[in-house]
Parts: structure tokens; sequence; C-alpha cells
């Protein structure tokens, strides 16, 4: 008899009956298997399942970062599991650079000739590069 209403409640469970259907019945543990012991191992695989899905989101925003799909990755190690995260943290490629120019503040010098002459007396000048202009050292004064 307590081995048949184990067997309903696993059929039951499996089908979505719920557990309100069998608190009449008072089934003290299902096959050796304690209450207690079934909401371990519920605990345990909703944390290991949510700390898989963290692990999906870090791949997906990880790829994205390196320029590669990240949805297809994130699939990939959703499904298929470690195999694909090893073969991710393989092969990923560098993190690409954000913003492909120079920071704002900086200026490189203007792409003229290594000297410059001057437009008033006409000796050559020199590139400050604290203030990103050309300095004659004869006129004293930027152009």
């Amino acid at each position: 008899m307590h081995n048949q209403l184990g067997k309903l409640f696993i059929v039951a469970m499996r089908y979505g009956i719920g557990i309100h259907m069998f608190t009449a019945l008072q089934i003290p543990d299902i096959e050796g298997i304690t209450t207690a012991y079934l909401a371990a191992i519920c605990i345990v695989s909703l944390l290991f399942f949510i700390i898989w899905i963290y692990v999906c989101i870090w791949v997906y925003r990880d790829a994205e970062k390196r320029g590669s799909s990240g949805a297809l990755w994130a699939i990939l190690v959703f499904f298929f599991g470690l195999i694909p995260l090893i073969i991710w943290l393989i092969v990923r490629p560098p993190i690409r650079q954000q913003y492909p120019y120079a920071p704002m503040g900086y200026m490189p010098p203007p792409p003229t000739p290594m000297f410059q002459n001057c437009p008033t007396c006409g000796q050559p000048m020199t590139f400050i590069q604290q203030y990103n202009r050309w300095y004659c050292n004869y006129c004293r004064k930027y152009p």
C-alpha cells in the first residue's frame, strides 16, 4: 500500500496535480526519501539553475564585448552545458577597444611637415605640443 501511494504521488507530481490533494493521506516518505530531502534537492536544483542562468548572461555579455555573437554563445552554453563554455573560454577573441579614437582632451599634432615657416618673418617655427600650436621664436608670438 505504501509503495503504491508513493508511485501515485510521483505520477501526480509529473502531471501537475498539486500536493494539496495528498495532504489528507499524510505520506511521511516516498520510497525512502523524506520530504526534507526532496525539498533540499529542489532548492539545490533551483540554485544551480540560477547560477547557470548567470553564467549564460556572463557569456552573452563577454561575447558581445569581444565582438562575437553573444546570443549564439549564450544559447550554446545554456543547452549544451560545460563543453561550449570551455570552448568559449579557450577561443574567445581579445577585448576590442570600445572607442577607436583618442580620448577627449588629447589633440595630436596636425599632419604638417616637420618644420613650418613663420608667415610674418619667414623664419622656421617650433611646434609647442602643450598648446598644439606653432610658435615663432623670432617674432615671439603664435601666428
